[in-house]
């Protein structure tokens, strides 16, 4: 179920698959922004790709940048998917990778954010039966190490958690950079396009020169725009990413449809 109906819960949101759950509840389309977020995303998680969806990813990886043809043209769709590594460890990565083979780039960048987050690296951890591999030893001896597996254990778990919800968190504010404010849509006046707002936004593209967005914020300013949520957005912390709904916004694309694909100048 789509748990994000009202902005609250859109801006705290922190679920990568709730994000591609709301854009398709929305009736999004494919926009070229989304797939930078889906290629840096997947590269991430490469190595967990299974041997048949690796080459789908690695075309549509080189096919974004224009460095090769669309994976649809290089790429056979296989006819069943094996699998070389525990389930748990490929799911989202496998979902990713059928994702790119619809043209979905919402949904592939929000499986390889969510594979992102469960990639972390396992450690043996310390035998659990100890009445078993510790016989012989006094009770107090038993006692001290199971003690310690314990905390060795739980710090473990502690990590991964913090991990995920690390990464969870990196990965929805970059999509909120790239999707802005669905609930609160901007009405981007042409006249904002001036040729030095446009020339920055380009570079900021072509760069990915995020601390150049304070200098668009000025360019905009210059050229009569007094929204808030657009400067706001330029001279904010960000994250930034390339895709930014702002410097896309800059570039031709349309406010009023946040996930509608885009035409892009880069």
């Amino acid at each position: 179920m789509v748990r994000i109906k009202s902005e609250p819960g859109w801006l705290s949101c922190d679920q990568p698959q709730e994000f591609a759950h709301f854009a398709h509840f929305a009736g999004g389309l494919d926009a070229q922004r989304f797939r930078w977020l889906a290629a840096d995303w997947g590269g991430r998680v490469r190595h967990v790709f299974e041997p048949d969806d690796l080459p789908w990813f690695d075309a549509f990886d080189r096919w974004v940048v224009g460095a090769g043809p669309h994976p649809a043209e290089v790429c056979r769709h296989p006819e069943f998917y094996p699998c070389g590594r525990p389930r748990f460890e490929t799911f989202w990565a496998r979902q990713c990778a059928e994702a790119i083979r619809r043209d979905d780039p919402l949904g592939a960048a929000a499986y390889a954010g969510a594979s992102a987050s469960e990639d972390y690296p396992f450690v043996p951890l310390p035998e659990s039966d100890f009445a078993h591999a510790h016989r012989g030893r006094s009770a107090a001896a038993r006692a001290a190490e199971k003690a310690r597996a314990d905390a060795h254990r739980e710090a473990w778990w502690a990590a991964k958690a913090a991990h995920e919800a690390r990464v969870r968190r990196e990965f929805c504010d970059q999509f909120r950079d790239v999707a802005g404010n669905p609930f609160r849509p901007t009405a981007f006046a042409p006249a904002w396009r001036t040729e030095a707002a446009v020339a920055l936004a380009r570079g900021i593209y072509e760069d990915r020169a995020s601390e150049r967005l304070p200098v668009l914020a000025d360019a905009l300013e210059d050229a009569a725009c007094a929204d808030a949520d657009v400067l706001a957005h330029c001279r904010g912390d960000g994250p930034h990413v390339r895709g930014c709904w702002v410097v896309d916004l800059v570039l031709g694309g349309d406010a009023t449809a946040p996930f509608d694909a885009r035409p892009t100048a880069v």
